[in-house]
């Protein structure tokens, strides 16, 4: 003690029990050419060096010292920073000691307000004990300028407490080296640390310095590294430290981390140069800062790396990061089991820190608690897990809130969630949150009850979610979600890219877009939506699957073969307007019950699909007369249907309105009611623009084509107080080729121009509620050669009413066998040169009535076999009102105009009344005839005469019926009064008699001797006559 000693090399030797070994205090020890050694062992304290002691050497400067019982081997120290000690070496300094027993609490190098300088060496300071000795540091420098620091403490025993610690740091301490390694170890421990940072201490570096801790054992609360208080750690620019805490023990325990703070205050980091902090664990966390608020803050410019990893625990648990750097900050972690990253705290910031986390089984990255995160991208990867999930502090139960600043979050996941969301969450300044899921998991996942808003509609947070594969789903809602402010994007495979459970409200610009590029769905809607525009895209599958309650939304779905917007729930429209588009799939798929109010309404557009398809068993409602269901079907392409009703459908105050092309504009299939105002048109230019097949009960049913048939009954149909209108300029107004049943007031319309009004096709029955409730069916057309009705054939008319009327073209034509029974009239009317009724086939019972204004009112054509018929009607003027090309057709209890005709009558005189028919004259024939005279109407019976062909004179003579015998042949007949000036063939009243030479015979007289009988001149044969 207070010695001053100056020798050339000076060595200090001791071998003692008991008493310490070396022990020098304020005292200066100088060597001028050598070096300073001392080597002690003892049973106590080895080497002690008190305060205000210098040890200078020349060259090297080494500390040995043993101790075999429960002491320190060497103790540096001074009482204060003022009574600091001082160990100088131009080369190498080295401390060596070791505990040589058991369990001890003891230091095995203990350095106290010391400062070791190597001028031009290395430091090297070593601890290897037996017992749990440790290397302890208190306001220690060490300075190795242009040389390495080396500090390496191991305790083989386990250590007594959860403090004890291998290499302990306390005080303001100070490392300045090229390069510099600390290490704390005990690797058989139930407990204690590595290395540990007691409170209130500090630690600057200059030069590159490691810092490392290591536990092991099967302990559960053992540390690599931990700090115990508030500590703060200096680094100078371009200087690095790295810390990194390592915990091997048993993945069977928890709680052992790689690096920890064992009581938080707040862990300040000053960092001009650069910093890694890097924890490694097996069964506890890689980094473990649990509880606190902000427990690590970030000042300076230089670059900050916190990174850990854990099997069973998380890589990194920090409650609260306070970046106050203008330098870059990344957390990374990883885990098996755990959490990859878990940032948590009440209140917290995570300010320009980019931060990554990884784990198999769990969250990627976990947000827990109130946190603002700023300008910053924080991403998170799981394989069965969340990728980032964002929630309250564990325990809790509360909703927090979480504020996006200017940040995104990136979350995937393999077979999980790419992100979940627990929390409230606000963005602003343009943040985006993308989730991304491999599996069968969700993209983003959003639970109930939650928030997620952006700021304004130039500001909105967007949501992007991704399913990647499979039946995955690219973002899901949970319900009573607001999201106003905010863009959401799915994608998905051949799951649903967005999907909207439950309740959605929004305060406006929200927008909701879904894409599935295979059979999957872009969006589904199952819920309350308001204020939504949803977007919905997918290849094969559904654009957009709506149920629920839609208000003040715009939907919008497309497929390229599925259907664009399917309603597979009970759905409810106010203000909100459905929109689908398909190629060759369904635009709109209403498989539900659908309500629109507030002007609401549905569009279908397809190529060769189905514009808009309403299922079976599917009630369309409108609120009011007022207030109408909108529902618009297209079909540009060569077989595409406007709109398909399935059956049994019901429309109250619904509007249908079907397009199509060449395909059909309306389908109507099984039964269909029509209340309210509701109506039902369909359009097609070369297609039909309603094909009928089932029962219509009430409304009105309107169908138009340009070529086609404006309505076509193509299946077995019933009208019940419903009406049927079809028109088309060129086609078929109204075309029935199945049986069609009317009743309470049932009517069918057909209008045309050149084409048929209305053309009941072959075998079809058409049949009225009753003789009081008759089916009326009428057929205009206006063209020049248009028809009203045409029958087609084999038809059957039961208390229906038929009528046909045209222009210049026929009002109704019978081209085949029709019956009618019942309360059944057929009327035919033309304005023009057709005729009223023109028969071409077999007709029974009924009442025909025909009208044309210059022609006849009915003409009978060679197969007009007609029974049990009433007849009536008008003739244009100076026609007859009815034509019969073959009076021997004329059947039985046949009457025209209250008059019976009856062809069995033969001979005999008419007793009265005028001329209504005319007949054609058979043509000359080689072989013998009978002729049929004209037949006579009086007031009780029309007579027909036969007059006998004359008969070939010979093969080459000449066929000559002499004036004689045609004139003794007509003194036998009465000719009836003039009524009408018709001139035609073998009229008896004006006969003009031709007698013609067979073809390639010749004779002296001209080819024709005409003889008139008679006093009216004939009249020229109109076109139209046949």
């Amino acid at each position: 003690a207070n010695a001053d000693i100056r020798a050339n090399e000076v060595n200090l030797i001791s071998n003692t029990s008991r008493a310490d070994g070396v022990v020098i205090r304020e005292a200066n020890i100088t060597t001028l050419t050598g070096n300073i050694n001392a080597n002690a062992t003892s049973t106590n304290r080895g080497i002690v060096i008190r305060q205000n002691t210098t040890l200078s050497a020349q060259k090297e400067l080494m500390l040995a010292a043993t101790s075999s019982a429960a002491s320190e081997a060497i103790i540096v120290e001074g009482l204060s920073d003022e009574s600091r000690s001082h160990l100088v070496a131009q080369g190498n300094i080295s401390l060596k000691g070791s505990n040589s027993k058991g369990s001890n609490p003891r230091s095995s190098v203990n350095l106290a307000n010391v400062s070791l300088t190597s001028v031009g060496k290395n430091i090297d300071i070593n601890s290897l004990s037996a017992g749990d000795g440790d290397v302890y540091f208190n306001n220690v420098d060490l300075n190795a300028a242009l040389g390495n620091v080396t500090v390496y403490g191991e305790a083989l025993s386990a250590l007594s407490t959860t403090t004890n610690s291998v290499l302990s740091l306390g005080g303001n301490n100070s490392i300045k080296a090229l390069n510099g390694l600390l290490i704390g170890k005990a690797i058989n421990t139930t407990q204690g640390v590595g290395t540990l940072f007691r409170a209130n201490g500090s630690l600057s570096v200059e030069g590159n310095i490691a810092i490392q801790g290591e536990t092991g054992g099967t302990g559960t609360i053992s540390n690599g590294i931990a700090f115990y208080g508030a500590n703060t750690l200096n680094i100078a620019k371009d200087s690095q430290l790295s810390l990194l805490g390592k915990n091997t023990g048993s993945e069977i325990t928890t709680g052992g981390n790689g690096i920890s703070y064992l009581i938080p205050k707040t862990l300040t980091i000053n960092n001009n140069g650069s910093l890694t902090m890097e924890g490694r664990s097996t069964s506890g966390a890689g980094i473990n800062f649990p509880i606190g608020n902000n427990t690590v803050v970030l000042n300076g410019e230089g670059d900050s790396l916190i990174k850990g990893s854990s099997v069973a625990g998380s890589g990194v648990a920090i409650s609260g990061v306070v970046n106050n750097s203008s330098g870059p900050v990344t957390i990374e972690g990883s885990s098996t089991d755990g959490s990859g990253v878990h940032l948590f705290s009440a209140e917290h910031q995570i300010n320009r820190i980019n931060v990554t986390g990884s784990s198999i089984q769990a969250e990627g990255l976990r947000i827990s608690g109130n946190a603002t995160i700023t300008d910053t991208a924080l991403s998170g990867k799981s394989i069965n897990g969340s990728g980032i999930k964002v929630d309250s502090l564990p325990g809790s139960g509360v909703i927090t809130h979480v504020v996006l600043d200017n940040a995104a979050l990136n979350g995937s996941s393999t077979h999980g969630i790419g992100v979940e969301i627990t929390s409230n969450i606000n963005g602003i300044h343009q943040s985006i949150i993308n989730g991304t899921t491999d599996g069968v998991g969700y993209g983003i996942d959003i639970d109930k009850n939650l928030s997620v808003t952006g700021t304004s509609e130039t500001d909105l947070l967007t949501l992007q979610g991704v399913a990647t594969t499979g039946s995955g789903t690219g973002i899901k809602l949970n319900g009573n979600n607001d999201l106003s402010n905010t863009s959401l994007s799915g994608l998905a495979v051949d799951g649903i890219a967005l999907d909207i459970s439950d309740s959605l409200t929004n305060s406006g610009n929200t927008r909701l877009n879904g894409t599935a590029s295979g059979g999957g769905i872009g969006v589904q809607v199952n819920g309350t939506l308001s204020n939504g525009v949803v977007n919905g895209t997918s290849s094969s599958g559904v654009g957009v699957q709506a149920s629920g309650s839609l208000d003040d939304s715009h939907i919008t779905g497309i497929s390229a073969s599925g259907s664009g917007v399917k309603v597979d729930a009970d759905t409810a429209l106010n203000n909100t307007m459905l929109k689908g588009t398909s190629t060759d799939g369904i635009g709109v798929e209403i498989t539900a019950n659908l309500s629109g109010y507030y002007g609401s309404s549905v569009h279908g557009d397809v190529t060769d699909g189905t514009g808009v398809s309403i299922d079976r068993n599917t009630l369309l409602v409108g609120r009011d007369t007022n207030d109408l269901l909108v529902i618009n079907g297209n079909a540009t392409g060569d077989q595409g249907r406007g709109i398909q009703l399935n059956g049994n459908n019901t429309l109250d105050n619904t509007t249908l309105a079907g397009n199509a092309t060449e395909g059909t504009g309306i389908d109507i299939d099984g039964p269909l009611t029509n209340k309210g105002s509701s109506t039902v048109d369909g359009k097609a230019t070369d297609g039909d623009g309603v094909q009928l097949n089932g029962a219509i009960s009430g409304g009105t049913v309107n169908g138009s084509s340009d070529t086609g048939s404006g309505i076509k009954v193509d299946g077995d149909s019933e009208l019940d107080n419903a009406t049927l209108n079809g028109n088309s300029p060129d086609g078929k107004g109204l075309e029935i080729v199945a049986n069609l049943t009317g009743n309470h007031g049932s009517a069918v319309h057909g209008e045309t121009a050149e084409g048929s009004g209305v053309d009941i096709g072959q075998n079809a029955t058409l049949t009225g509620g009753g003789t009081n409730d008759l089916l009326a069916v009428t057929g205009n057309a206006s063209g020049d050669t248009g028809t009203g009705v045409q029958l087609d054939g084999n038809n059957t008319l039961d208390n229906t009413t038929l009528t046909g009327n045209a222009n210049d073209g026929n009002g109704l034509e019978v081209t085949g066998p029709v019956s009618s029974t019942g309360n059944t009239t057929i009327n035919g009317n033309t304005v023009g040169d057709g005729y009223g009724v023109h028969i071409d086939g077999p007709m029974s019972g009924g009442l025909v009535n025909g009208n044309s204004a210059n022609n006849h009112g009915i003409y009978l054509n060679d197969y007009a076999a007609i029974n049990n018929i009433t007849f009536g009607g008008n003739a244009g003027l100076g026609k007859p009102l009815m034509f019969i090309a073959l009076p021997e057709n004329i059947g039985s209890n046949v009457t025209i105009n209250g008059k019976p005709i009856d062809k069995n009558s033969v001979g005999g005189r008419t007793n009265s009344g005028s001329t209504l028919i005319s007949t054609s004259a058979p043509t000359p024939t080689s072989a013998p005839t009978s002729l049929l005279t004209p037949i006579l109407i009086s007031g009780e019976n029309t007579i027909l005469e036969q007059i006998t062909q004359p008969q070939e004179i010979s093969k080459h003579g000449l066929l000559m019926m002499k004036r004689n015998q045609i004139l003794s042949s007509l003194d036998e007949q009465i000719l009836p009064p003039l009524v009408v000036t018709e001139s035609e063939r073998d009229i008896a009243a004006n006969i003009s008699v031709v007698v013609c030479i067979p073809e390639g015979e010749t004779t002296e007289s001209g080819p024709c001797d005409t003889h008139i009988l008679g006093k009216w001149k004939p009249l020229t044969q109109t076109a139209k006559q046949k």
